[in-house]
């Protein structure tokens, strides 16, 4: 690769192709040698990736809070919100990480994507059995 960093501060005309394939983005400038790549899904760090998971996965957790307790009465429906909201999302997550990247499945992630929701919809229906204990 060319140093190309430059063509954002003279003056003559540059051709930029960027393409973007199974979560790389390639940049080619003027030729088809003179290209830079950056995969996507590299950009989140190890150490933060709890972080991210969590992000996504948490709000899930309310949503499953909600659908479980407004679904109490029907412990079929109760309990299919809670397998299913569990599990099909991170299993979704993972198969989409898994083709994008063309990494194998992590037992590890698909893990960490289940206990996010299942954790703060535990909490959270604890928090509220003790409110209603309350009143």
């Amino acid at each position: 690769m060319q140093n190309w960093y430059n063509i954002f501060t003279d003056t003559k005309p540059h051709h930029l192709i960027i393409t973007y394939s199974r979560a790389t983005i390639q940049v080619y400038v003027d030729n088809l040698q003179n290209f830079s790549s950056l995969n996507l899904l590299e950009l989140i760090p190890k150490n933060q990736r709890i972080f991210y998971y969590a992000l996504t996965f948490i709000p899930l957790g309310f949503g499953l809070t909600i659908l479980t307790v407004l679904a109490k009465r029907r412990l079929i429906f109760s309990n299919l919100f809670i397998f299913g909201g569990i599990l099909i999302p991170s299993l979704i997550l993972e198969g989409i990480l898994v083709s994008e990247s063309g990494k194998n499945l992590s037992l590890k992630s698909l893990l960490l994507g289940m206990l996010f929701p299942e954790g703060t919809m535990l909490i959270l229906r604890a928090r509220a059995a003790k409110l209603k204990m309350r009143n």
